[in-house]
């Protein structure tokens, strides 16, 4: 059963929260409009409704939230999901902590467009 994304979404907002949305089953599987939802930060992973090879974990960020979080007095206590650490490292030259693996992105390309045609021959479109 899907949720009314954008009706929590808006209840959040009117009292000032974020809306964090776990999207691990239904990327891939079902459309996914995150901004349009409302939803501030959105996550998921390749493997399940992607059906990719694992290891990648696609994130969205929107500018409500980003805003919220460089508003912060005091600092991430750890190296744990820290959000304006991960913005930097994308942002500028760095170097990486871990190998990367360029066989992951081909495989998320492939799946998604499969996933696309699947749901565009399914509307009718």
């Amino acid at each position: 059963m899907l949720q009314d994304g954008a009706a929590i979404c808006e209840a959040a907002h009117e009292v000032g929260a974020l809306v964090i949305g776990d999207c691990v089953t239904s990327l891939g599987n079902v459309p996914t409009e995150v901004d349009a939802t409302g939803i501030d930060i959105a996550y998921s992973c390749s493997q399940k409704g992607l059906g990719c090879v694992p290891g990648l974990a696609p994130i969205t960020v929107s500018a409500r939230a980003l805003a919220v979080l460089e508003a912060r007095t005091r600092p991430v206590p750890s190296f744990y999901l820290d959000l304006l650490l991960m913005r930097d490292y994308w942002a500028g030259p760095s170097t990486t902590t871990r190998p990367p693996l360029p066989s992951s992105t081909p495989s998320v390309r492939h799946s998604t467009s499969s996933t696309k045609r699947a749901w565009t021959a399914g509307s009718g479109a």
